[in-house]
């Protein structure tokens, strides 16, 4: 692994430049102005906040009648008891509790920042996620600087924040959960090598215990990610080795179970107090359908094709060739976390993740795919002519990411019914065309809950 510099320039400025284009884009889309951030799947990550903070009441007794005042919907799950609850888990309310109480102390009579769904409640939510987006990116440049020179990690910067749909989902849907998941898989993978890298100490130990319970919370399949600190090696060490330095440090081992555990009390109190049980599956009839995996369609597909609307990220497998000569260790790591990562994302029963921008799940481990990109990114600064040629296509895939999010935004690019001959009619293309709809295909939701299928 490389050596930290103090006086690594490149990918600072890399930093500047990609927060002065993300705050702006950000503030002048004014989705939170249009009250557009908290909606669909945000109300459930955020309800926790304006029911405990505003109304006191985690039974969500308030909803029916905010619900009639404002129009504001609740998505609010019941028991057979007629008890409400939020289906989404905790984790996102407690990282946007210092932001919302920040606007909560400012808010005025007017009826939706009374009830905390106004302009100043979406704003403090599209602040927060270039807060978070900010602080992932700062632990990104430092996790990629232990393995590449500066210059190689300004590019990788640049490539994974303009050329993927972590610009979307950082500007346009703030309130959704990525960019907060790639903000703490940045900092885990930074302090995983740490801890390797400082002999397993407390500090580090009590660090990646808070990350991952955090990371759990938010999603829980993210939980793989945990398998990182324990493969990935540092200097010369080998696994047996380092087997026997956690042995003799095993005490180590509860502490990061119970620092991982301690995000987690606020959740299975509330499940307790309001669901009768400390562990409860919120999630209702909807499930993982492990035996009908749509691993092929979830990269590859028109729908919602990782490899297609993120193209850009095909450079994770040529890097990877390159690991496995120069880092097996890494690559065998990332191997071993990925694989399962990818078959449980595209086993869940809706794999297409609804009405997104690409395949929005994948973004929460793309601090992770950075490392590969870095790898091929090395190999090509070291040919000049080749450099050159790789990087005008790098320059037409971001602005293809970029034309595609504009795309998506005026609705020209489907939320979930693209195809390969609807793709082709669109492409780089700014209006409808006559025969729009003949080629969409809209999923089945009721065949893909039963069965797995469209």
């Amino acid at each position: 692994m490389n050596q930290y510099h103090k006086s690594n320039l490149f990918s600072k400025y890399a930093i500047v430049l990609i927060m002065i284009v993300f705050v702006c884009v950000s503030f002048f889309n004014k989705k939170w102005q249009h009250r557009e951030i908290i909606q669909f799947d945000v109300y459930s990550y955020y309800t926790y906040l304006p029911a405990v903070f505003i109304f006191h009441d985690l039974s969500l007794g308030f909803t029916d009648s905010v619900s009639r005042e404002t129009g504001i919907y609740f998505w609010a799950e019941k028991l057979e008891n007629g008890n409400k609850f939020l289906k989404m888990t905790s984790g996102l309310a407690i990282l946007w509790s210092p932001f919302f109480l920040i606007a909560n102390a400012n808010r005025n009579s007017n009826i939706e920042n009374v009830y905390g769904f106004g302009w100043k409640y979406q704003l403090a939510i599209a602040i927060s996620a270039l807060c978070y987006f900010l602080l992932g990116l700062y632990y990104l440049r430092k996790l990629l600087l232990q393995y590449f020179s500066d210059l190689t990690s300004a590019i990788v910067l640049l490539l994974i924040t303009f050329g993927t749909n972590l610009f979307y989902y950082t500007c346009y849907e703030s309130g959704m959960s990525h960019v907060y998941s790639f903000s703490l898989i940045s900092m885990f993978l930074y302090f995983s090598v740490k801890w390797n890298s400082n002999n397993f100490s407390i500090k580090y130990s009590i660090l990646i215990g808070l990350l991952i319970g955090f990371i759990t919370l938010i999603r829980p399949i993210n939980l793989i990610i945990a398998l990182f600190p324990i493969l990935i090696l540092y200097g010369n060490i080998d696994f047996l080795q380092k087997l026997r330095l956690i042995i003799k440090r095993i005490y180590i081992v509860p502490i990061v179970i119970i620092a991982a555990f301690i995000p987690f009390i606020p959740q299975i109190i509330y499940w307790k107090a309001i669901c009768g049980s400390f562990l409860f599956y919120s999630y209702g009839q909807e499930y993982f359908i492990l035996n009908k995996p749509h691993v092929v369609e979830g990269l590859f597909g028109f729908r919602k094709g990782f490899f297609i609307y993120t193209p850009i990220m095909m450079l994770i497998i040529p890097g990877l060739l390159l690991a496995l000569n120069k880092n097996k260790n890494f690559f065998f790591t990332f191997i071993l976390i990925t694989i399962p990562f990818i078959y449980f994302t595209f086993s869940w029963w809706c794999w297409w993740y609804g009405g997104t921008f690409g395949s929005r799940p994948v973004i929460d481990f793309y601090a992770l795919f950075a490392i590969p990109i870095g790898y091929f990114i090395s190999f090509l600064l070291k040919y000049k002519y080749v450099m050159w040629a790789s990087f005008t296509l790098f320059g037409f895939l971001i602005f293809l990411n970029i034309f595609q999010i504009y795309q998506f935004n005026i609705k020209l690019l489907h939320y979930d019914a693209m195809t390969f001959k609807e793709y082709k009619l669109i492409f780089l293309k700014t209006k409808y065309p006559p025969d729009y709809e003949k080629y969409l295909d809209h999923p089945n939701i009721e065949k893909a809950k039963r069965f797995g299928e469209l």
